[in-house]
């Protein structure tokens, strides 16, 4: 039996591409289950105080307020952290999505206070909505959230219990997620 370079050429291709197909959907497949061990109930925490953030345009504005009729999702950040920069395109295309429903995203900034145009410049190069950015500078909400480091991001529900903890990197756009946060 002869076989042809043709064939052999196509039989390869045929190879290479079952290959990647399915090396992509395990990569997937374990990404999804990757983000869902990340997502813990939170124990450290029960309910959050009423504070006071300060947003990008220098006002006040407490927790509370934010948190009046709508659950929460807060994201603790820098812009010197790359996982955290990895993971601000997918808040905000979560923001885009759960707009409608029954969330906010907040993002709470730790970078120092002398770096407020280094992180205005990022805030506008992304285009993320200024009142929903806050600052932290000397850390003292990272120290009442217990931070272990960032990203970090606490869901929040409308009665200010926070129910989930996310530490490091999630896939936000992942449908299975949008749809377990619309049913909190």
């Amino acid at each position: 039996m002869i076989i042809s370079i043709k064939k052999i050429c196509k039989l390869r291709l045929y190879f290479t591409l079952f290959y990647f197909l399915l090396y992509d959907n395990i990569v997937i497949a374990e990404n999804i289950t990757e983000s869902f061990n990340k997502i813990k109930k939170e124990e450290q925490l029960d309910t959050i105080p009423n504070l006071k953030l300060l947003n990008l345009y220098n006002q006040k504005v407490t927790i509370s307020k934010l948190n009046e009729s709508k659950n929460l999702i807060i994201n603790f950040w820098a812009t010197w952290c790359a996982p955290c920069i990895k993971e601000m395109p997918d808040l905000i295309e979560l923001s885009n999505i759960l707009r409608k429903s029954d969330y906010e995203i907040i993002y709470i900034n730790q970078d120092r206070s002398n770096d407020i145009d280094k992180i205005q410049h990022y805030v506008d190069k992304i285009k993320l909505n200024k009142n929903n950015v806050f600052l932290d500078p000397k850390m003292k909400l990272s120290k009442i959230f217990k931070l272990r480091g960032i990203p970090t991001t606490f869901i929040i529900n409308k009665s200010e219990k926070v129910l989930w903890r996310v530490e490091g990197i999630i896939n936000w756009r992942d449908e299975r997620i949008i749809n377990w946060l619309k049913k909190i």
